[in-house]
Order: structure tokens, then C-alpha cells, then sequence
């Protein structure tokens, strides 16, 4: 029995069986669990493409009245609803006869869904990427050749630019030619009052010789006697009188008696003659020092106006200078309309009233009251202080009747350039006025949609944390400005649409998305455009509104029309400068710029007739070959020349709610969803939690996402 049993275990028959038996028993389980991790994979890529479609699904929902404006939306409702649908009916649409065991179709978990929507509607960013989208297969060929390449491409803007810069030179010599002048007509007006016929040098010969005249009688009666001398000599016979009284009153004799008082009358006749001289000589004193005075107070006048005179002077010829020196910038021929003065102009009139001044300093120094103690002193110089006071007035007005032709000639042509910048002034005024009474066509009923879109608008800015300041009009255009002003910012808008503003690409795009999508005032059928802007309620004005943003119709097709017409303005001003009228000039430079102003703006007044009539304008006569553009191309040049793109978007996001119906904050372009799945997995499920499966009661759940966007 033992050794039965020794022979039973040593013996090697069947041992290949048992061997087979164990690698078959492992074998068979490794691919169990592969096929089990194949269906897993199977189902997991199965619910991947059902959650895909179904997110494809839900895209599609889209809303149709948007699709019009080129734009995508879905609702967080319908989208999710319509996902969880389409993957339900992907997954049990498949799977066929197989068993059930071996199929590899999971089971959708109710309620297992997780959706995240982004890329809202309402987000500037997102709406603006959406239009480049739409635009950028459109708004390229229409936009690039209908504006863009005609309007860089013209010399206009460059002539443009050179204008606008000679006319700030024309204005600084204006303004010189002004201050000149106005230091011209102080500097004459003190010289009336030096020498004209009632000036300072005319009263004070006048009075000179009066008061010559006077001294002259009074010189005449006390002769070659001084006041000394005369008050001695009365002195003296007071004495001798004194003497007499003395011995009358002694004497008793009456012959001597009737002698002395013979003597005292003739002394007293004799005294009394010398205290009329004696007061005449005190009067001829007097006299002196009183004309002294009154020279030393006309020569201290007189200087005080020859400073005065001087100084006006000295300042005109420097602002003359400084105007020559500007004016050498110019081209030769406006070099000759600047009316500049010659050096001499200034130094022959300063010269000449220091002359006078001097001939008067003569007088006072041969009008001297030490030399002149008896008449006869001055006698003896009357002639010399005469001819030295009537050279004076004689020089002075003779000098003044010299002036006064010469300055009567320069206020002339001042007055005479002034009246004619004055009217054309009045003349670009008119034309201004005119046309400003074209600026606005508005239906009677449009302003009455204003609130609930400005209200809109205010929706959307405060969605996107849209400041004021972004949200404010980009146009300050304004045609009750006065001709001069009209002109220069005319040529300031041009600078700037030549200063690289069409340059950008997408503010190009969108602001072609406002022209198409939207209409405009000159909007006429037929239009093929699927948001079909003529049928909107706001009728012929949407492109308006959403570049300026004004809260009338009147308003923002006032300040459409009002840029319009100072652009064409600075064109048409340009080319009058380019080619002015024979003589125009001739007064002053400034009156070059307000001539060209007035010929601009009554050919800019017909140019805005044409333009919303619809028709096409030249752009300038002065290209070699024919550019026209039309109110909308305008349009479009102004989006590009004003920021404020934040608040555009706005604008329009407003006007989509206001026409459609649909609040954009509720609609999403892009979404992120995820949800669970189940299988049963009947091979060693113990083998998927080695892989680090989810597996409960003999099932897997799946996680699937899928993402999509517009």
C-alpha cells in the first residue's frame, strides 16, 4: 500500500493537464478583465460622442432672430434640456440585439447633468468677437475699397494738413499785425495829443506866446530900470519927503512956506510914478517866474509824453520784427500780402518827436529869469524866445500834417481789411446758417423709443462696468461757432483723419457691423440684409445713435450732419486757399483764410444738399482722378475717427433688444457640460476598482464633458 502510494505521487502522467489547467485558469481571467476594460473604454468613447452631438444639439438652438445680426445665443433652460434629450436618445438608440452582458452602452444617470454657460451675450468682449467674426469675410472688400484705400490713398488730406498748418501761421501773424497795429494807434493817439492841433506843443506856443507878449509889455514900460534900482530910488525919495514934512512943519516964513510944499507934491509925483514902476517891475518879475514855472511844467509834460510816445514805439517795431521774421517763413507770394513797415517808419517818428521836445528844452534854456532882471534883458532875447516858440508850433504842425496823411492811409487799409474779413464773416455765417437748417430729418415719432433704449444702453454699460466718461458723445462738432472758429476746427477734424485713425482694423469691422446691420438717415431700398434695418423702429437713424449717442434724433443726426459739413469745409477751404481769387489777399493774410472760409462753406452747404439727398460728393477737386463718397462713407470715417468703442457696443446691444425682443444677458455662446454614466460590468468588477474604477453593485459610473461654443 505504501508503496503504491510512493509510485502513485512519483509518477509524472497527467502533469501536463494540471500545468495547462493553472495557465489556462490565468489566462482566462487576464482576458476577462481586458474584455471587461475594452467595453469601459467602448462605453466611455460611445458616451463622449453621444455627449458631443448633444452638445452640437444644443448649439443649434440658437436664437433665430439674432442669427439676422450675425450673432449666437442659447438659453441655459432650453440648451440643457435639449442635451440631456439628445444623449437619453443617443444611448438607447444603440446596442442592437447583442446580449446584454456583452453590450457596451452605459446608461444616462438622471439628474447626473452639470452645465456651465460663459461667453455671455451682454459681455462687450464676446459681442465684439462675434461681430469681427461675422465682419471679417465682408467688411474687408466693402469698407477697404469703398473708403479706406480711396480716402489714404488721397493728396487731399496731406494738402489738407499743409493748409491747417498756414493757417495757424496766418493766424500768429494776425495776431501780431493786431497787436501792432492796436500799439500803432495808442502810440499816434499820444502823438495828437503831443502835437495835434490841440495837443500839448500847440497849447503850450500858444500860450508861450502869450505870455512872451505879456512879459513883453510889462519889459517895455520899466526899460533898461530894475526893481532894485526902483525900490532904492523910492526909498530915497521917501527919505526926502520925510525931509520936507520935517521943515514944514518948522518953518513959519510963508514964501518959504508955499516952496517947500511946491517940493513935497513934486516928490510926491514922483514917488507915485516910481511905485507904479516899481509895482510894474514887480508884475514883470512875476511875470518871469511865472512862465518859468509854466515851461518847466510843459517840458515835463512833454517828456513825460515823448517816454510814452517812445515806448509805444519801441514795442511796435518789435512786434514788426518779430512779424518779418514769421512772415519769412511763407511762400514769396504771401510774403507780399503781409503789410509790413520799413525801419524808418518807427525811427523817423522817433526822431522827430525828440526833435520837438528838443526845440522846446531850447526855449526853456534861453527863457532864463536870472539874466532877464530889467526890461531891456528881455528885450534883448524876445526876438530869439519867439522865433524859438513859433519854430516849435510851426515844426510841430507841419510834422503832424505829415503823420496824420500817413496814419489817416494806415487806419484806412486797417479799417478796410477789417470790414472785409468782417464780411466774409457774415458771408461764411450765412452759408453756415443755411445749412444747418438741412442738418436733421427725423420721423415725428422716433424721439418717443429714446427712453426705453437710452435705458437699455444704460443696462448694458453697467453689465460691462462702462464709466461715464466712456459713455459719453465722441462729437463736440457745432456749426453756431463763429466763421473763424468754424474754419479752424474744420481743418483741425481733417488733421485728425489724417493722422492714422483709419489705421484700425477690427474699430474698421465694427464699425461697418453698425453700417450694414443698422440704418442711417440717407438708407434707401433695395437692402439685402438679413436684420432688414429699414423695417426697424427706429427708422433711419440706428448708425447715428450708436456713434454719438444722443437721446434725440434731431440730436445725433444734427451732429452727424454738423461733422460733415466742417470735413467738408476743411476740403473745400482748402482748395480756396490752393487757388485764391486775384486781389483777395491784397488787405491782410487773415482775410485769405476768411475768404476761403466763406468759398468753402457755401460749396460745403451744396456738398451737404447732395450728401443726404443720397448722392455721391467729390471728394476734392484737386485729385487727378475722380473720388466721390457718399453720407454713409462718412459715416464710417467718423467711427473710425472717435473712440468710445465700449459705448458703441452698447449702443447697438440696445438697439438688437429694442427690434428683437431678446435681453442678450440671458443668452450664452459658449457651455461646458457633465454628466454620469453607468454600465454593469459582470467579469471581475474587482479588477476595475484595481484600476481605480468607481464600482458599485456590479456597475461603473462615467464621467463625460463635452464643450462647444459659437
Amino acid at each position: 500500500m505504501n508503496e503504491a502510494m510512493k509510485r502513485l505521487f512519483r509518477s509524472e502522467t497527467g502533469s501536463a493537464s494540471v500545468y495547462w489547467m493553472i495557465v489556462l485558469g490565468a489566462l482566462l481571467m487576464f482576458v476577462a478583465v481586458l474584455i471587461e476594460l475594452l467595453r469601459v473604454q467602448a462605453a466611455e468613447l460611445h458616451g463622449k460622442y453621444a455627449a458631443d452631438a448633444a452638445a452640437r444639439s444644443a448649439h443649434s438652438a440658437f436664437r433665430e432672430s439674432l442669427k439676422n445680426y450675425g450673432l449666437f445665443g442659447l438659453d441655459a433652460e432650453t440648451a440643457k434640456s435639449l442635451y440631456t434629450e439628445v444623449v437619453m436618445r443617443n444611448l438607447a438608440s444603440s446596442g442592437g440585439d447583442s446580449p446584454r452582458w456583452i453590450r457596451a452602452t452605459p446608461r444616462w444617470l438622471d439628474d447626473s447633468l452639470q452645465t456651465e454657460l460663459s461667453g455671455n451675450l451682454a459681455d462687450h468682449d464676446v459681442f465684439r468677437r462675434q461681430i469681427l467674426e461675422d465682419m471679417k469675410y465682408r467688411a474687408p472688400l466693402e469698407y477697404i475699397a469703398n473708403v479706406y484705400e480711396k480716402v489714404k490713398s488721397s493728396p487731399t488730406l496731406e494738402e489738407t494738413q499743409q493748409t491747417a498748418a498756414l493757417v495757424r501761421r496766418l493766424e500768429q501773424l494776425e495776431d501780431l499785425i493786431r497787436q501792432r497795429d492796436s500799439t500803432l494807434d495808442m502810440a499816434w493817439s499820444a502823438i495828437k495829443r503831443m502835437i495835434g492841433p490841440e495837443g500839448s506843443i500847440m497849447k503850450a506856443a500858444a500860450h508861450n506866446a502869450s505870455a512872451l507878449e505879456e512879459i513883453g509889455e510889462l519889459a517895455h514900460r520899466i526899460a533898461d530900470q530894475s526893481a532894485a534900482a526902483l525900490a532904492a530910488l523910492a526909498e530915497r525919495l521917501q527919505t526926502e519927503q520925510a525931509a520936507i514934512e520935517t521943515a514944514l512943519k518948522g518953518e513959519e516964513e510963508e514964501e518959504r512956506r508955499r516952496e517947500l510944499e511946491r517940493q513935497q507934491q513934486a516928490k510926491e509925483r514922483e514917488l507915485r510914478e516910481v511905485t507904479a514902476l516899481l509895482e510894474t517891475a514887480h508884475a514883470y518879475a512875476a511875470k518871469v517866474m511865472d512862465h518859468r514855472m509854466d515851461i518847466e511844467a510843459q517840458h515835463a509834460e512833454l517828456a513825460r509824453q515823448l517816454s510814452e510816445i517812445q515806448l509805444r514805439l519801441r514795442e511796435a517795431k518789435r512786434i514788426n520784427e518779430e512779424l518779418t521774421r514769421k512772415a519769412s517763413d511763407l511762400s514769396p507770394e504771401l510774403q507780399e500780402i503781409v503789410p509790413l513797415l520799413d525801419v524808418s517808419y518807427f525811427d523817423e517818428r522817433d526822431s522827430a518827436i525828440g526833435s520837438l521836445v528838443g526845440l522846446h528844452n531850447g526855449y526853456a534854456n534861453q527863457f532864463e529869469p536870472g539874466g532877464m532882471l530889467t526890461g531891456t534883458d528881455f528885450t534883448s532875447r524876445m526876438s530869439r524866445l519867439s522865433d524859438i516858440n513859433e519854430t516849435l508850433r510851426s515844426e510841430a504842425a507841419s510834422l503832424y500834417g505829415r503823420l496824420l496823411s500817413a496814419e489817416q492811409e494806415r487806419i484806412r487799409r486797417q479799417q478796410e481789411a477789417r470790414s472785409l474779413q468782417e464780411q466774409e464773416r457774415d458771408r461764411a455765417e450765412t452759408s453756415m446758417r443755411a445749412a444747418w437748417e438741412l442738418a436733421a430729418s427725423c420721423p415725428p415719432e422716433s424721439d418717443a423709443l429714446y427712453p426705453e433704449i437710452k435705458a437699455k444702453e444704460a443696462k448694458y454699460s453697467a453689465w460691462n462696468r462702462q464709466t461715464d466718461a466712456e459713455h459719453g458723445p465722441p462729437s463736440d462738432a457745432d456749426l453756431s461757432d463763429d466763421a473763424e472758429t468754424a474754419g479752424k476746427r474744420a481743418l483741425s477734424l481733417a488733421e485728425q483723419l489724417a493722422g492714422g485713425l483709419l489705421a484700425a482694423r477690427d474699430r474698421a469691422y465694427v464699425a461697418e457691423y453698425a453700417l450694414t446691420r443698422f440704418n442711417y438717415r440717407t438708407m434707401r431700398p433695395p437692402v439685402y440684409e438679413e436684420s432688414d434695418p429699414l423695417s426697424h423702429s427706429l427708422a433711419l437713424q440706428e448708425a447715428e445713435y450708436v456713434l454719438y449717442g444722443f437721446g434725440s434724433c434731431h440730436l445725433n443726426q444734427a451732429a452727424a450732419f454738423a461733422e460733415m459739413f466742417l470735413l467738408r469745409l476743411s476740403v473745400r477751404t482748402m482748395e480756396a486757399m490752393f487757388e485764391p481769387k486775384r486781389g483777395v489777399a491784397a488787405a491782410s493774410p487773415w482775410l485769405l483764410f476768411l475768404w476761403s472760409v466763406a468759398e468753402g462753406a457755401g460749396k460745403a452747404h451744396e456738398d451737404m444738399k447732395k450728401l443726404i439727398a443720397g448722392e455721391e460728393v467729390e471728394w476734392s477737386v484737386r485729385l487727378p482722378s475722380k473720388l466721390t463718397l457718399n453720407y454713409k462713407d462718412y459715416l464710417r470715417l467718423f467711427m473710425l475717427l472717435h473712440g468710445g468703442e465700449s459705448a458703441r457696443l452698447s449702443r447697438m446691444q440696445a438697439l438688437i433688444e429694442t427690434d428683437t425682443g431678446v435681453d442678450l444677458r440671458k443668452l450664452w455662446s459658449r457651455s461646458r457640460f457633465a454628466g454620469q454614466l453607468e454600465m454593469s460590468v459582470p467579469f471581475l468588477p474587482d479588477g476595475l476598482r484595481l484600476k481605480g474604477g468607481t464600482v458599485t453593485d456590479g456597475k461603473v459610473a462615467l464621467t463625460v464633458t463635452s464643450e462647444f461654443a459659437y
